[in-house]
C-alpha cells in the first residue's frame, strides 16, 4: 500500500478522473467518490493520506464534508477546491483549519494540470513514514 492515497470528490466526473490522473502519475492511489456517502465509507476504509473536495456539487455540500472530516478527526492533508471566486476558496481555507484539519491548500477551477502535478508533488509523504498499524 502507497504512503500517498488521494479520495478526490468532484460532481464533474471528467475532472476527478484528471485530478486521479495527474495523482497517479505523481506515485498516489487515488479513488474519486461520485456521492457523499462514497466518500464517507471510502474514508473511513481507506484513510487517504490526502484529499480533494469540491465545495459545490449538487446533492453534496463540501462544507458538510468538511465537518465530516472533522468529526472523524481525519489526519489527511486537505486541498479545497472550487469554480468560485477566490473569496470564497480563502473562506472554506480558513474553516478547515478552524475544524483541527490539516490545510494542504486550494485549488481553484480551471484546474492548471502543471500546478496540480507541482503541488502534488510538495505534498507527497516520503516512503516509509506512515504507521498505519
Amino acid at each position: 500500500m502507497s504512503n500517498n492515497r488521494l479520495l478526490i470528490i468532484d460532481d464533474e466526473m471528467a475532472i476527478a478522473e484528471l485530478i486521479a490522473q495527474v495523482g497517479q502519475d505523481c506515485g498516489y492511489e487515488t479513488f474519486c467518490a461520485q456521492s457523499g456517502e462514497q466518500f464517507r465509507a471510502r474514508h473511513q476504509e481507506w484513510r487517504p493520506t490526502h484529499i480533494i473536495v469540491d465545495l459545490h456539487m449538487p446533492g453534496t455540500d463540501g462544507i458538510e464534508l468538511i465537518r465530516f472530516l472533522a468529526i472523524q478527526r481525519s489526519s489527511a492533508q486537505i486541498l479545497v477546491m472550487s469554480g468560485f471566486d477566490k473569496r470564497v476558496l480563502a473562506a472554506a481555507r480558513r474553516l478547515v483549519a478552524e475544524r483541527g484539519l490539516a490545510v494542504a491548500g486550494t485549488l481553484a477551477k480551471p484546474i492548471h494540470v502543471a500546478n496540480l502535478r507541482a503541488l502534488l508533488e510538495t505534498l507527497k509523504i516520503p516512503d516509509g513514514t506512515i504507521d498505519r498499524a
